[in-house]
């Protein structure tokens, strides 16, 4: 009787024992007198997100929209502090002023097992050696390449079998068609097979991640654990790619072919003069097209979709988007990068576009060393996760009044230049671009100009979604003809 005693105050102490030590956790941000909502003791302050009851960006939202005069917050995300920021100017010093001291989620890309959001230092920085190969001359010339694409695509001959179609679908198709030429150097007159064998390809790697079923959630978890054990997961798909990227760079040596798209480009890379501690193998060049593929594909497919969807439900933008077209195509013979960066309402129709639905609703940030907040004299440790609410920004009604109407004169120059510059940060990098937006821009300007000539975009039902459900969004396409 004694010993069972003796086992449930043991129990009894361990217990408040390991209380005792999260509640010591949760007094983080009141040591360090940052204001923040009280958190559970089990899941901080994400139990609506675990309990499935909202998404994590909502979430974030309502936090933002109660601690918003507070120029930054301290939340837990389950038992890990994390610091959101809201004032602008500390948002500047983070993404800008400061931002060698913060480190962005990289993509990992080893052996066959892309990780999409680690802050591991690997050996290679994909996005530094995009910047490095794809000059400014070779963007405009692959730019030239998806005019071409856009024009020979069978994105006109889907429409006239489908008038009817999911933003999603279209946009998938084109963006697939665009990277397989631009990418892969498949060019119209090549052989079906082949054309949908590179469209598998771009579409088995870039699959999304949403997950909207306890299956798909158990396949993501399945795929972060081989990421960090370097387990290949699909082995076969990876050595397939491997060995096309392989085959494709020898018959371009082979018979001299030279091509401005990414394929010439990772040929300079193999063969041309060493500007690296280490050999670029085929594998290595696979994960640096992996990367492009990436980088590339989801924000080309989510800004397709997402501005049909506004288009078609806002008939008055779509008109006067389709006059700037129709009067810019009347006064050039052909299309070129030069030519389509002047387009000025595109351009704005676009920055709405990413305003309502930007291509990352929270951006992340690692601290790298312990630095003081700007206004303050407070000082946070080393390796404190940051977040910024994108989302909730671009719904301030103080800095967009009415954010819920589609308004793309937000963005002409004379109101851009009277807001803050950080109110609008709809990439990873905040107010700059990397290489695959710009590429997911330029991509959407040509879908636009190619149907919005042709085509008159009506919705098929008077209901407008969330960026989340775009794919379930159905247009009509009515030739003007």
């Amino acid at each position: 009787m004694d010993y069972i005693v003796e086992l449930i105050l043991a129990s009894l102490l361990l217990i408040l024992m390991l209380l005792d030590f999260i509640n010591s956790k949760f007094d983080y941000w009141f040591r360090l007198q940052i204001p923040g909502p009280e958190p559970n003791i089990f899941c901080g302050n994400i139990g609506d997100v675990v309990l499935g009851r909202r998404s994590l960006v909502e979430k974030v939202e309502e936090l933002y929209s109660e601690w918003n005069s507070e120029p930054y917050f301290g939340i837990f995300v389950w038992h890990t502090p994390v610091l959101m920021i809201n004032d602008l100017n500390v948002i500047r010093n983070i993404l800008v002023d400061n931002s060698k001291l913060f480190s962005s989620p990289k993509f990992v890309i080893n052996r066959g097992i892309i990780h999409r959001s680690s802050y591991k230092s690997g050996s290679i920085d994909h996005p530094k050696v995009l910047e490095r190969i794809l000059t400014s001359d070779r963007m405009k010339n692959m730019f030239d390449l998806i005019i071409k694409c856009t024009n020979e695509s069978s994105l006109h001959k889907m429409i006239e079998e489908n008038r009817i179609m999911n933003c999603s679908s279209l946009a998938e198709n084109f963006t697939s068609e665009v990277m397989s030429s631009c990418v892969f150097g498949i060019e119209e007159k090549a052989s079906l097979g082949e054309r949908q064998r590179c469209r598998d390809i771009i579409r088995g790697i870039c699959r999304s991640d949403e997950c909207n079923s306890y299956e798909e959630k158990f396949r993501i978890i399945i795929g972060t654990v081989c990421s960090y054990l370097g387990v290949k997961k699909n082995p076969k798909k990876w050595d397939f790619f491997v060995k096309v990227i392989r085959e494709k760079i020898r018959d371009r040596e082979e018979r001299n072919i030279v091509r401005p798209d990414f394929l010439d480009a990772l040929r300079d890379l193999k063969g041309g003069i060493r500007q690296d501690d280490f050999e670029w193998t085929d594998s290595l060049l696979t994960a640096q097209t992996s990367f492009l593929l990436i980088s590339s594909y989801s924000p080309s497919v989510s800004l397709i979709s997402t501005v049909l969807h506004e288009l078609a439900i806002n008939q008055q933008v779509q008109e006067r988007l389709r006059t700037e077209i129709i009067e810019t195509l009347k006064l050039y013979n052909e299309l070129s990068a030069d030519i389509v960066k002047g387009m000025e309402y595109i351009s704005m129709v676009l920055n709405e576009t990413l305003r309502k639905h930007p291509m990352n609703a929270l951006l992340k940030r690692k601290l790298n060393e312990k630095c003081q907040v700007e206004g303050s004299k407070i000082n946070v440790p080393k390796n404190i996760r940051v977040v910024i609410p994108v989302a909730s920004i671009h719904n301030n009604e103080e800095y967009y009044p009415d954010p819920d109407t589609f308004s793309p004169e937000r963005f002409c120059e004379e109101k851009m230049n009277g807001r803050h510059s950080m109110t609008f940060l709809p990439y990873e990098g905040g107010p700059k671009s990397s290489i695959g937006e710009k590429f997911a821009i330029y991509s959407a300007k040509l879908v636009l100009i190619f149907l919005l000539k042709k085509f008159r975009i009506n919705p098929v039902e008077n209901k407008s979604y969330n960026v989340a459900n775009t794919r379930k969004f159905r247009v009509k396409f009515v030739s003007l003809e």
